[in-house]
């Protein structure tokens, strides 16, 4: 049980609530990063920060893309020999970037240079902070998934045109999101 409901926690700072949801559909929503990479750097993230909610969650469009679950976990066990060069690399500067961001090499950053464009790494480097951020914020309050995602289920969140992680946001947000569950079986 979440030690305190996440729109219960943006109820005592709404504009700060507003704020961060404006920014985050700047960055969550279609960009230059393909969802793929996006979702395995998201899902990596979430399980630095013990985030629960955000292992529950997927990205539609990265399966759409041809991420499959066993991919995904392969990532996470560093099995990463099917991963493209810019999964990689996003990988390991997310990483950094979210745990030790002063160990970010120049050669590192050479890399992600020469395989992201600048517009790609600002997008990617806000991605990373901005999901990082409410993972941080979902595992402390221990929100695990959304009330009406059981157990034996994983949630997925279409983020073309809505721009939101949480369906919990619906009303707040006018609707900008879809979600569809699945049996974890499935995955």
């Amino acid at each position: 049980m979440a030690r305190m409901e996440e729109l219960e926690f943006w109820a005592h700072k709404p504009g700060a609530f507003k704020a961060f949801m404006d920014f985050c559909g700047t960055i969550w929503g279609e960009g230059l990063i393909e969802y793929r990479l996006r979702e395995i750097v998201r899902y990596r993230a979430g399980t630095l920060v013990k985030c629960e909610h955000c292992t529950n969650m997927r990205i539609a469009e990265a399966r759409e893309e041809g991420l499959t679950e066993e991919l995904l976990q392969k990532a996470m066990r560093y099995e990463w020999g099917e991963l493209s060069e810019r999964e990689k690399t996003a990988l390991m500067y997310a990483e950094l970037l979210i745990t030790t961001p002063g160990d970010i090499t120049d050669s590192l950053y050479a890399e992600v240079k020469r395989l992201f464009s600048d517009a790609e790494i600002a997008e990617l480097t806000l991605w990373i902070l901005s999901t990082n951020f409410h993972q941080r914020l979902l595992a402390a309050l221990q929100v695990r998934a959304p009330a009406a995602v059981k157990e034996d289920e994983v949630y997925l969140m279409r983020f073309k045109r809505f721009g939101q992680v949480s369906p919990e946001h619906a009303s707040t947000t006018s609707g900008r999101f879809k979600i569809e569950t699945l049996k974890r079986a499935e995955l």
